[in-house]
């Protein structure tokens, strides 16, 4: 039984814009931001018996990807 009964939840935000080109559009290019607010760390905090144990961990921050694809098939989805 833990005596910090409340949990707290930090959201993390992604987005993303993407662009079709060539004829039939078969060439699309993604961008992609992860963890837009920078939301570094993660705290947990235990508690057992008369131990209280504050935990904090580092996760990966705000990151970028472009993407490139194409489609190899004429198939329309």
């Amino acid at each position: 039984h833990t005596a910090f009964a409340t949990k707290e939840y930090i959201p993390i935000w992604s987005a993303s814009l993407s662009y079709l080109f060539l004829k039939n559009k078969k060439l699309k290019i993604e961008f992609k931001v992860f963890n837009i607010l920078n939301q570094q760390t993660r705290i947990n905090r235990f508690s057992y018996e008369e131990t209280i144990i504050d935990e904090q961990v580092n996760t990966i921050g705000r990151y970028f990807m472009l993407s490139l694809r194409y489609k190899l098939t004429n198939k329309k989805n």
